[in-house]
């Protein structure tokens, strides 16, 4: 039943982003956002990315052990420099 509750959360996620982003103005989707640098349009397209690849990585075999913690996922390191976050955008 872990994986009905997980697809309900990703629902209620997915409603209240698209709360968020319904009535977004032309200028605002241009606005810069917390995840420098990052505008809100490319935030939001990064998202659809990642989303998108969310099937082929559920279908795939579950990895035996993390290689990193959620605390490490996220430090400010070379993943997270100016030409990394140019290269994702590109992907955007």
């Amino acid at each position: 039943m872990a994986q009905g509750r997980l697809v309900e959360a990703f629902h209620l996620e997915a409603v209240q982003l698209a709360r968020a982003t319904t009535g977004v103005s032309a200028a605002e989707w241009h606005l810069p956002t917390r995840c420098a640098p990052w505008t809100v349009s490319e935030l939001l397209t990064h998202v659809r990315v990642v989303i998108a690849w969310l099937p082929g990585m559920l279908a795939a075999p579950a990895p035996t052990q993390a290689e990193v913690s959620a605390m490490e996922y996220y430090r400010p390191d070379d993943r997270f420099a100016p030409g990394t976050n140019a290269a994702r955008i590109v992907l955007t």
